[in-house]
């Protein structure tokens, strides 16, 4: 589970894509740059943003620019997906992958603890102070905000977004591309199902399949 140190470049600049910087530079790992996303949060940021720059990192462009693709190709730089939208995230991994055939790197924080007992795989992100218990097992592209905690046997799929201080009880089970509100407090043993949207500090008693 040992990180590689090669530069990162962080596909997004929005609010993900500072977090994720912040989180990087925790451990003395270089962001090469940000590339820009159409379609999204970030592209309507930027519109309104004349500096190039963001934490004096470079903007390098819209991603699927030519040079920035083959910049994504090259073995001496990873990258991370980090944009708030689940579907565009499940989209731009596919698109990637068919491109690059690579896999965004999974980034954790130096401060958070994530058990030698966990399962993991590409693209997600766990941010300060958030504890994973052991045999907690996640798919792709889960954003895990600070001081989360996942009791132990607690399973994600893909591209949720968990927010600050959210409590996942033991053998709890979360679908796909769901929000979870910070400070929400999930009892042991619930299911959650696929793009559910629960609001911040919601205890949560009772599984739920939908909330549309």
């Amino acid at each position: 589970m040992a990180m590689f140190k090669r530069p990162v470049i962080i596909i997004g600049e929005g609010l993900h894509a500072r977090y994720v910087a912040d989180n990087l530079e925790a451990q003395d790992i270089l962001v090469y740059g940000f590339m820009e996303v159409e379609n999204s949060e970030e592209s309507t940021i930027k519109k309104k943003r004349e500096s190039k720059e963001i934490y004096d990192i470079p903007v390098l462009g819209p991603l699927f620019l030519k040079e920035n693709m083959e910049l994504l190709q090259r073995d001496e730089t990873d990258f991370f997906i980090a944009v708030a939208d689940a579907n565009l995230r499940l989209s731009l991994l596919k698109q990637l992958y068919e491109q690059t055939k690579r896999f965004p790197i999974t980034i954790i924080h130096p401060k958070a603890y994530v058990s030698r007992h966990c399962s993991y795989v590409a693209g997600n992100v766990i941010h300060a102070h958030s504890t994973l218990a052991p045999q907690v097992q996640m798919e792709a592209l889960n954003y895990i905000g600070a001081n989360v905690v996942l009791e132990l046997g607690a399973r994600l799929g893909s591209a949720n977004t968990i927010e600050a201080g959210v409590m996942v009880g033991a053998n709890t089970i979360i679908g796909d591309q769901n929000y979870i509100g910070a400070g929400t407090i999930i009892l042991p043993g619930l299911t959650i199902g696929s793009g559910v949207i629960i609001e911040a500090g919601t205890i949560v008693k009772e599984s739920i399949i939908s909330t549309k």
